[in-house]
């Protein structure tokens, strides 16, 4: 889509961004000023996804800055409510 809108808009990179970031969104089915940041990893699905966020961890950086302990926390209780 971005290589289509750039041949029908030379040198418009704006469109070619916009494009780019709608097909990012399409493709993760989450928008960027979504709270569910995680789920655009590989292997975050929407259960995980949503415990992330209810543990307050809704940006990247609080993910990075997250104690590894914590995220197994979250992890594991992914698994229990999946049962």
């Amino acid at each position: 889509m971005s290589e289509f809108v750039l041949c029908q808009f030379p040198g418009n990179y704006s469109a070619v961004l916009s494009a780019a970031l709608i097909v990012k969104c399409a493709e993760k089915s989450l928008w960027p000023d979504s709270e569910f940041v995680a789920r655009q990893l590989d292997g975050i699905g929407p259960k995980y996804s949503e415990n992330l966020v209810a543990a307050g961890k809704t940006t990247f950086q609080a993910i990075i800055e997250s104690n590894p302990r914590d995220l197994e926390r979250v992890n594991l209780q992914s698994n229990v409510s999946q049962k």
